[in-house]
């Protein structure tokens, strides 16, 4: 656990190490270990004078127990990067893959009527429906067409970020839920080239323009 300080997130890959995050004061790694073991998903390196606590598996499951609340967050680390792992888009990818994109990837909920994104407005980031419906619509004119409902594991977002358009629709929360959201630049360093899931979504994209009755964003 980081006490106090900062540190980058580094992961090999192509034969030569990439940055794909930071964790800060409050952040935790290392959890897998503690539950069981498994390779280690990234070389972390101090950015700054650190401060850390560091847990046997003997004391986390002994001592830290309860009150301190540390098994809680493991846990609810873990389950979210098995939710990760249930997305069809990220289905393929290996466990040190899986840990790198859950650092990254931002929660964000929404209620009903919470616009997620807006026709004609730049795009800035890609999503993925975490849990909960929304809508995506289509104005034209005066009239407003409803194209789709996502659902869990489906992604919006990427049409602007691949083709540095406008937004081509309005994303709205149909019900309570969540979504996973990455920015341009994870979306380009994360998603495009370490985890090489650009080419698959170009590819949906491509389908998308080419059906505008069936389209979004």
């Amino acid at each position: 656990v980081i006490a106090d300080g900062r540190a980058s997130i580094l992961v090999r890959s192509q034969g030569e190490d990439r940055l794909v995050g930071h964790y800060a004061t409050g952040d935790f790694f290392g959890e897998r270990a503690l539950l069981g073991g498994g390779v280690r998903a990234a070389t972390i390196l101090a950015d700054t004078a650190l401060k850390l606590l560091v847990f046997s598996r003997e004391v986390f499951w002994t001592e830290l127990a309860g009150p301190v609340g540390w098994q809680a967050r493991v846990r609810e680390a873990l389950e979210e990067r098995q939710r990760v792992q249930a997305v069809p888009l990220f289905k393929g990818l290996g466990e040190r893959q899986l840990d790198v994109l859950a650092v990254k990837l931002e929660m964000q909920p929404f209620a009903p009527g919470d616009v997620l994104v807006r026709q004609g407005d730049p795009g800035d980031s890609f999503y993925v429906v975490r849990d909960g419906l929304v809508d995506v619509n289509r104005q034209d004119g005066r009239a407003r067409h409803k194209l789709a409902t996502l659902k869990p594991g489906d992604y919006f977002g990427e049409m602007a970020l691949l083709y540095n358009q406008p937004r081509m629709a309005t994303v709205v929360g149909k019900d309570e839920g969540s979504v996973w959201r990455l920015d341009r630049q994870d979306f380009r360093d994360l998603v495009g080239r370490y985890l090489q899931l650009e080419g698959p979504i170009a590819r949906k994209a491509r389908s998308r323009r080419l059906a505008p009755s069936r389209g979004r964003r």
